[in-house]
């Protein structure tokens, strides 16, 4: 009878000094082939060597990018709680923020006018400041598509706008690509992102992504008028847009918690 530890063939054969060498050399090779493929960005200390070049702008790159790039900011800005929570969120709430009505009859009023100046300009130049570093991580393949973005002349200061367009890139949405197949990339990288072997916040993270992608692209859900119409018969203050919001948020919800790595049994 055979030994049972013998493979199908036979015994298997001994690991050797030049079994391991052998080994070795290889992941040697693939480590120095993806150190030659990688661009060396000006901030690589800041950003673990995480940069983007041709072959870098991938949606998981991205995802692992703005995690590095929130600590950033918040080590390397004036103020910034407030940059570094739009662009986790992907929103400006500062750049357009109008300035509070003057009002002599209350004495704070000009000291919050004041304040809200000096808050808006700190903003300003730690948004522009993050802009450029994140902007430094390109190679020039990479800068040049960001520059080709229609609105870029005009926000190419906002680290909110930077941060989207190079989402935008690392998801495979191109501005000059049919709207369609723009959508359907958008699409694919809602319903592809699953859990896996992600921890729960980790995963949320990560769909929270996917989801921008969709925004960014200009993609939405058709939803159902009948969807529309049960949300209102459960609450009847709801316009036809809040309801439609609802359903929306629901069908998203329906879609994380089918891609979790153990489903519920029910919705």
């Amino acid at each position: 009878m055979a030994d049972s530890n013998n493979n199908a063939g036979g015994v298997q054969p001994p690991v050797t000094n030049e079994n391991t060498n052998n080994a070795r050399s290889a992941r040697n090779n693939n480590n120095n082939r993806h150190q030659r493929n990688r661009y060396v960005g000006q901030f690589d200390d800041k950003f673990h060597k995480m940069s983007f070049n041709s072959q870098t702008l991938k949606l998981t790159n991205f995802q692992k990018f703005k995690d590095k790039t929130l600590g950033v900011i918040l080590a390397e800005t004036e103020i910034g709680k407030p940059l570094h929570d739009d662009v986790k969120n992907g929103k400006d709430t500062w750049s357009n923020r109008p300035e509070p009505v003057k009002d002599p009859n209350d004495n704070m009023n000009k000291f919050d006018r004041k304040e809200h100046r000096e808050t808006k300009k700190a903003y300003l130049n730690d948004s522009l400041k993050i802009a450029t570093i994140v902007m430094a991580q390109c190679d020039d393949f990479v800068r040049a598509k960001i520059k080709q973005q229609t609105d870029y002349e005009s926000n190419y200061g906002s680290a909110v706008w930077v941060m989207q367009a190079l989402n935008e890139l690392c998801s495979g949405i191109k501005g000059n690509e049919h709207p369609i197949e723009g959508d359907v990339k958008a699409l694919r990288a809602i319903f592809n992102c699953k859990q896996y072997n992600k921890l729960l916040a980790g995963y949320h993270d990560k769909f929270r992504e996917a989801v921008k992608t969709i925004t960014l692209s200009g993609c939405h859900f058709k939803l159902l008028d009948n969807s529309i119409k049960a949300e209102k018969a459960l609450d009847s203050s709801l316009s036809n847009d809040e309801a439609a919001e609802k359903v929306h948020d629901c069908l998203l919800a329906v879609i994380f918690l089918n891609n979790l790595k153990e489903k519920p049994t029910t919705l």
